[in-house]
């Protein structure tokens, strides 16, 4: 029976991520780790790891829309656990670089 968990963290009021697992008999069978940030009272999404289109993968919004796979994770538990890890320490330095994307496409 698959079964579906989703929760939200909160860094400060403009800074969330969303965490959705699906699990069959206990096994992740996919999830999503996303990061999103308000920008002149806009939403963004900054980073996202995920397994849609059959693969874990990263979008870094930042640089591109464009998926990058994860090498570096045999599976899903820990790729889930990178991802949190990474977001957890690095939001901040994300956050600066999408804004400055922003910013510069504004003008």
């Amino acid at each position: 029976m698959i079964r579906s968990t989703t929760f939200k963290l909160m860094f400060t009021w403009e800074d969330e991520v969303d965490v959705a697992i699906k699990k069959d008999d206990g096994r992740i069978k996919s999830f999503s780790v996303n990061y999103r940030t308000k920008i002149d009272e806009r939403w963004h999404d900054v980073i996202r790891y995920d397994t849609a289109h059959g693969k874990t993968h990263v979008h870094k919004f930042w640089m591109s829309p464009k998926m990058m796979p994860l090498k570096a994770c045999t599976d899903m538990k820990s790729a889930i656990i990178e991802a949190a890890k990474d977001v957890k320490s690095n939001w901040a330095t994300y956050k600066n670089r999408l804004t400055e994307k922003v910013k510069k496409n504004e003008k």
